[in-house]
């Protein structure tokens, strides 16, 4: 039961839990409950009843009767008889049903699962953000079900509920088991697919190890993915002939196999282009290509036998190197008001949010690289599909390494190796101008117009092969189709003008062309035509799959 200061607390904030019931008045009941209300939180009938007329909390207890409450009566100011008490009409807030059913936590309850958390991470020495993690959510929701099942007047002692560690350890293998089959069942039935593989090697072992994940859409167009596996690389050479051997035998124990029409996304070194170079569609990893150049802006003085001619950015990435690994070394992180962060070579962005502690010391350096960063985190979001956005961002990134008359020498030099790398290394293929002509809010290629006839060859190419190697079926959808939209209507696009606070994906969206004439689009095939013509557009947080 709650105390009177808490129902208080839900009556102020017109908290969901709560409930203010009338009761039913038969010829049996006392009088006294045409003028009081009784109170439930989260279903369950409180001690206390609410006047109707000045809505004050009062105790009430069935084996106690109802004296106290007639005596309330008799005083209630501003009451001048029971027939007018009777006739008090409460309004909606007061007596309203939710439509949620949100349960009420009291807040000593909350203080004392605060405090056994913060006596989690420090008798158990785990970091903070165990708290946040889906397993361990997972494992609070699971014990605190299994205490419905257990009786209310007996204490229970968790040691009787939790598992041994060795108990754990051996579930491990039965539990992989389990999801492996589960895992098998899923990618015999699949026909298209994506595999991402990635191998790196640890510097402490030697060991080199192989990640492959696979990544394919539902049939109710949700994208999803699964890691079939981390393995240690066991065969004889490193050659772009035995890795693709070693890819292709854990494949099959899915039951999948590589062929033309089967996508794989890998780093981009000459090992693993070479790897995937036939009987599949190997992609670049943009990621991969923004995160290197980066690394070579800012940490080597030669590339591909040319200078690489950053010195000024470079020295001051020094610097920052030497001051965070000072702080972490002498242990003055917590006289901090931010968290230093040390750099790491496997993901460059690491670098900026090194730096975005010295904001104020190098503003114009961290304002180049908060782009890039933003980039890189679109990029690698594993919820929704990427590729349609690899041809817009690195337009973006083009875009930002323009240099500018009031740049810094230094600024001007990392500006201009980073844009003529991301042009000579970072090649797109036919993959990325289709998909981004094919989202709604790409389709006119503003953010790079020379850009766009490829993309629509490239599509009415598509199209053609499609139709023909399917004529007995319907090829292609139709795109008016109220199945194939959105399950609201899309809403037509304002005109913003870019800003730094506005996501760096829609700084690249079309903005809407009011004095276009529909006639002036070029002539092509009907479906791309229609698709063309089109006013629909998506806005930022959509899902392209349901469109």
């Amino acid at each position: 039961m709650l105390t009177k200061k808490e129902i208080e607390e839900l009556i102020d904030n017109q908290h969901s839990s709560l409930k203010i019931v009338k009761p039913k008045v038969t010829e049996k009941s006392s009088d006294v409950w045409n003028f009081f209300s009784h109170i439930y939180v989260n279903d369950v009938k409180q001690e206390y009843v609410m006047c109707n007329k000045c809505r004050n909390l009062l105790i009430y207890k069935h084996s106690s009767g109802t004296h106290s409450l007639f005596k309330h009566i008799r005083f209630c100011q501003n009451t001048t008889n029971t027939a007018e008490g009777s006739e008090v009409q409460a309004n909606i807030k007061q007596f309203y049903e939710p439509s949620k059913n949100k349960y009420y936590v009291p807040n000593r309850v909350k203080q004392e699962i605060t405090a056994s958390c913060t006596e989690f991470v420090i008798l158990d020495s785990r970091p903070f953000k165990t708290i946040g993690g889906k397993g361990f959510k997972n494992l609070a929701q699971t014990i605190f079900n299994a205490g419905r099942y257990l009786p209310v007047t007996q204490e229970v002692n968790i040691e009787n509920l939790l598992p041994s560690p060795t108990t754990v350890s051996r579930y491990i293998d039965q539990l992989y088991d389990e999801k492996h089959k589960q895992l098998v069942s899923i990618c015999q039935k699949l026909v298209s697919y994506t595999i991402v593989v990635d191998s790196w090697k640890d510097s402490f072992t030697g060991i080199q190890y192989c990640g492959i994940s696979l990544h394919h859409i539902s049939n109710d167009w949700k994208l999803q993915c699964f890691v079939l596996g981390c393995y240690p690389y066991d065969l004889e050479s490193h050659s772009a002939t035995n890795t693709r051997k070693f890819v292709e035998s854990k494949l099959s124990d899915f039951g999948l196999e590589l062929n033309d029409s089967i996508y794989v996304v890998s780093d981009n070194e000459n090992k693993m282009v070479a790897t995937f170079k036939s009987n599949c569609q190997r992609i670049g990893c943009a990621a991969h290509y923004i995160n290197k150049q980066l690394d070579h802006g800012f940490n080597k003085e030669e590339i591909d036998k040319l200078p690489v001619a950053c010195d000024v950015a470079q020295n001051e990435f020094d610097c920052v190197k030497k001051i965070v690994a000072h702080i972490k070394k002498s242990q003055k992180q917590t006289k901090l008001p931010k968290r230093v962060q040390s750099y790491s070579e496997t993901r460059f962005n690491g670098a900026y949010h090194m730096l975005h502690v010295f904001l104020e010391i190098f503003d114009e350096l961290t304002v180049v690289l908060d782009v890039f960063d933003e980039v890189i985190e679109q990029l690698s979001d594993d919820k929704r599909p990427t590729i349609y956005k690899v041809l817009p961002l690195r337009q973006r990134l083009l875009n930002e390494c323009k240099v500018q008359d009031n740049d810094h020498t230094g600024l001007q030099q990392l500006k201009q190796f980073l844009s003529s790398r991301i042009q000579t290394i970072w090649v797109l293929q036919n993959v990325h101008f289709m998909s981004t002509l094919l989202h709604p809010s790409f389709k006119q290629f503003q953010i790079a117009p020379n850009e766009k006839q490829k993309a629509i060859d490239l599509v009415k190419a598509e199209i053609v092969k499609r139709q023909s190697s399917a004529a007995s079926e319907p090829s292609v959808v139709d795109i008016n189709s109220s199945s194939t939209k959105l399950s609201t209507k899309p809403k037509p696009q304002q005109p913003k003008a870019p800003t730094t606070a506005q996501n760096i994906l829609a700084q690249c969206f079309d903005l809407p062309d009011e004095d276009k004439d529909a006639s002036a689009v070029p002539p092509c095939d009907q479906e791309h035509n229609e698709y063309i013509a089109l006013n629909d557009v998506l806005q930022l947080h959509d899902d392209v799959l349901l469109f």
